[in-house]
């Protein structure tokens, strides 16, 4: 990641160029200050370079890690009845970033995140909908892309950090296990 930002990598010159435009501020590569495009300030520094190279140097390993993190989580929620996990068609090869799971309707998410606040974990909603930002939320009405919104509001982020343990999962999970029996109960 480079701290915070990243890289991208392409084998289509055409699209190297628009990036590499792109990211110094819309600026022509063949004309110093002239600005075809509205571009972005998204040129790396040479610490955050020194940090990605670092990285690429032990890439295999930290996917590797993430990998069995990702497995560990799955053997603990996959059965797990009033969660949805995110399931990879055979082609894919996931690359866990986020531990990401849906609740089942009958759940409120903000509950979920106060229960397990509660047991000291630090769980984070789904980022809202693009199209319901600000800035182009007046462009859409309720009922525009209703998957996305209703994704939103049942889904949520695990603890994800490489330096998770094995038995930090086994909690994390058993706590979520906790929520979903204690809101069947609360219900009943």
């Amino acid at each position: 990641t480079t701290g915070e930002g990243g890289a991208i990598l392409t084998n289509n010159p055409e699209l190297a160029l628009k990036c590499r435009e792109l990211r110094d501020h819309g600026m022509n590569h063949m004309k110093k200050y002239h600005h075809t495009d509205l571009g972005f300030n998204y040129r790396m520094t040479n610490m955050q370079a020194a940090i990605g190279l670092a990285q690429m140097e032990n890439i295999d390993e930290i996917l590797n890690l993430r990998r069995q993190q990702m497995d560990l989580y799955y053997d603990e929620l996959s059965s797990t009845k009033g969660i949805t996990v995110r399931e990879f068609e055979d082609w894919c090869e996931p690359v866990h970033w986020l531990m990401t799971l849906t609740l089942d309707k009958a759940y409120d998410r903000d509950d979920f995140l106060d229960y397990m606040e509660s047991k000291g974990i630090d769980c984070r909603q789904m980022i809202n909908p693009v199209h319901q930002a600000e800035h182009f939320k007046d462009n859409y009405s309720a009922d525009d892309f209703i998957n996305s919104i209703n994704l939103s509001k049942q889904s949520v982020h695990l603890p994800s950090g490489l330096g998770l343990t094995k038995k930090e999962i086994s909690y994390i999970s058993e706590s979520l296990k906790g929520f979903l029996k204690k809101k069947s109960f609360d219900t009943k």
